[in-house]
């Protein structure tokens, strides 16, 4: 065997198991250093890609799975990898056409995976039967895959059916106890069903898996408002604040900004100089809170998060 090919396959089975442990900058930096021997790699670049969504660098996975896809044009992963990010993207009728064509060049079509994804953009499309019948196929050919099962009770779950949502939920964490959507889902059933305190327990193991997840942390936040709707709706604000990044943040006060200099200025032509100083006064106040309050909310997170461990043998 090629010493070459052994390395960039160890760096690759590496990269895999990070992936596996949701640990996303760990893989992607392993396959940088793959794509450090060859940069060339149509599959590297396009297994980066998928890393990068998880990161939510849009722009660098969107680079990396476009170089996959010109290093091979007729490389089905490359068309799978380039589906997800227009997905993330929210381009679903773009991404369409990518599943399709990974479809068509596998000489081995029967690829889950890429049902699976189809089934994604089909109802980001609002194609609900369309999703339902990938979502099938997908089933079919890996029964006990909890992606897909996770899949199929977000399915169920929009049609209003939580019973059948909730038993594949349970089909789900029976094949990976600690699958992370698997068990945003069941909090989010079983807080809809008013078990509060189980909802509470699947939010914290998801997020101690993964702390800026943002739709377990709206979960927490759900339960949090459900037992103190005053209390719950400053964690809900700060858990959409937080999983925004510092992105969200900069727009959120630059567009403040904006909007106090602009109400400043009106009282102050309008004879109410009084009014402009308490605005100013509450202007500070907000861009202090975006200094000390993520930071804050995460300490509370945090504690929430030695509270709770996964029972043994779940």
């Amino acid at each position: 065997m090629d010493p070459l090919n052994s390395a960039i396959e160890r760096l690759v089975e590496k990269a895999r198991r990070q992936y596996s442990y949701s640990d996303m900058a760990g893989a992607t930096e392993t396959l940088r250093e793959a794509l450090s021997i060859d940069p060339a790699n149509s599959f590297l670049h396009s297994y980066l890609a998928i890393g990068l969504i998880g990161m939510k660098r849009l722009v660098a996975a969107q680079y990396e799975a476009r170089a996959g896809l010109e290093h091979d044009p007729e490389s089905p992963f490359a068309h799978y990898a380039l589906g997800q990010v227009l997905c993330a993207k929210m381009r679903p009728k773009e991404a369409l056409a990518h599943f399709h064509q990974s479809l068509e060049l596998d000489p081995e079509p029967d690829n889950g995976a890429c049902h699976l994804a189809l089934a994604r953009a089909y109802s980001m499309l609002s194609l609900r039967d369309k999703a339902g019948n990938a979502l099938e196929r997908a089933l079919e050919l890996d029964p006990e895959d909890p992606d897909t099962l996770a899949a199929m009770a977000r399915w169920h779950l929009e049609g209003g059916d939580r019973r059948r949502a909730r038993q594949y939920l349970r089909e789900a964490l029976q094949v990976e106890p600690q699958h992370q959507q698997s068990l945003v889902l069941m909090g989010q059933v079983l807080l809809a069903e008013g078990e509060t305190d189980e909802a509470y327990d699947h939010a914290i193991w998801a997020l101690q898996q993964d702390s800026s997840d943002e739709q377990a942390l709206y979960l927490l936040s759900s339960v949090k408002a459900r037992r103190n709707p005053l209390f719950g709706l400053w964690f809900r604000a700060n858990s959409w604040l937080v999983s925004g990044g510092n992105s969200r943040t900069i727009l959120i006060l630059v567009v403040g900004f904006l909007l106090f200099q602009l109400t400043s200025q009106v009282l102050d032509d309008t004879g109410h100089g009084q009014w402009s100083s308490l605005v100013h006064y509450g202007w500070l106040a907000i861009v202090l809170y975006s200094w000390v309050g993520p930071a804050w909310f995460q300490r509370r997170v945090n504690e929430e998060l030695k509270t709770v461990s996964l029972k043994p043998g779940y």
